[in-house]
């Protein structure tokens, strides 16, 4: 798997050290779970402003503006003329993996109600494959941000970024944990 560039991971690291300073302002007056969603929330907004504007990340930017009280970290992040260039939330992506859900129960239920009526009639491997392949690719689309409206080709491009930025995420995030259990641990040890 291809490796995110240093200037990606040294990007998200101070966009995510800006949100979690942005945040930190207000940390007395939160509960853990209220700092755990502002955590979530500066951690996502760096991924998507440390992207180079793939697809993905103006979804997933447009997706958090949403978000109840998320639009003042996201302004602080962005800057105020970013900010206001923004879309309007993508709307329709949470209602088509909703209705892909519904759609999912229902015919599952009505497959079984044909099973026991008529034995299953022979089907060819390329149909096969070729369902199998559409309904992973529908399941694809409800996982990356914006990908409900992406063709399959361009799809698998924003899954192949979007998985590496979540990798160099989840890198950068447990080295600063690291980092910053090392210096507790120190701090503790002098006193």
């Amino acid at each position: 798997m291809q490796e995110t560039p240093k200037s990606f991971r040294h990007e998200f690291l101070r966009q995510l050290l800006l949100g979690l300073k942005h945040s930190s302002s207000r940390a007395q007056e939160m509960s853990l779970l209220e700092r755990k969603k502002a955590i979530k929330l500066a951690a996502d907004t760096a991924l998507a402003m440390a992207s180079d504007g793939s697809h993905w990340s103006r979804a997933l930017i447009s997706n958090l503006s949403k978000l109840d009280g998320s639009q003042s970290l996201i302004k602080t992040m962005m800057g105020d003329e970013a900010f206001q260039k923004i879309k309007k939330p993508i709307n329709g992506a949470s209602a088509f993996c909703r209705k892909l859900g519904a759609r999912r129960v229902l015919k599952g239920y009505t497959m079984r109600m044909r099973e026991k009526k008529r034995v299953p009639p022979c089907v060819s491997a390329q149909a096969l494959a070729k369902k199998l392949v559409k309904r992973r690719t529908e399941k694809l689309k409800c996982l990356i941000p914006g990908g409900e409206f992406m063709d399959r080709y361009s799809l698998l491009v924003e899954a192949s970024d979007y998985i590496l930025s979540l990798k160099a995420q989840v890198d950068v995030m447990q080295r600063l944990a690291n980092v910053l259990a090392c210096k507790d641990i120190q701090l503790n040890e002098c006193v």
